[in-house]
């Protein structure tokens, strides 16, 4: 996936601002997909050059104005498009590539320790992920009110379902390795 199909599928539901793209982008699918918020911004203003949107300057009493974006036919046959070659998507899907299996791989070069304290960290920011996904959860709950297809958040649940199970495949193989880990220690002391 890249930033500007993500960008575009969010507007293909309703224009919105730069601030409330951001916003849903990071309330939606950061936990798959991060993006700086001035990377949003970036991407906007390449996708109106390109034609894929447009946007339109919102006066406001006791705010500050606001570019809503709209997307535009050429935008949506983009969309369309890039939705259609998921190929490419499965494809990069098995391509890996892990730093923390890397540095597992060659850990017999350092302390069993520090090789615990590498996994525990794992699993802990693993154990933090899956407290991050129920927020996520109830921010689809939140957007479903918002759409006219409901069925779009039925997509977005499936999304949240392979996070959590990643997440706590995760947590268990960390778990695994830390109880083989200890096992070793325990022989070696």
């Amino acid at each position: 996936m890249s930033l500007k199909h993500g960008l575009l599928a969010l507007l293909n539901h309703k224009p919105s601002s730069g601030w409330e793209l951001d916003k849903m982008f990071h309330d939606s699918l950061d936990f798959f997909w991060q993006a700086q918020t001035s990377q949003v911004y970036r991407e906007l203003n390449a996708m109106e050059k390109q034609g894929w949107l447009s946007s339109e300057l919102v006066y406001q009493t006791n705010k500050p104005n606001k570019k809503l974006y709209t997307i535009t036919e050429t935008g949506k046959q983009e969309l369309q498009s890039w939705l259609l070659s998921f190929d490419d998507a499965v494809e990069e899907m098995f391509h890996v590539r892990n730093p923390l299996l890397l540095h597992l791989f060659f850990a017999a070069g350092i302390s069993p320790e520090k090789t615990k304290e590498m996994l525990e960290s794992f699993r802990a920011r693993c154990r933090e992920s899956l407290r991050s996904l129920e927020t996520a959860v109830e921010n689809i709950r939140k957007y479903r009110g918002e759409l006219e297809n409901t069925d779009h958040a039925d997509y977005w649940r499936m999304v949240m379902l392979f996070g959590k199970h990643r997440y706590k495949a995760s947590e268990k193989w960390a778990t695994e390795s830390l109880s083989f880990l200890e096992k070793k220690i325990s022989k070696e002391e």
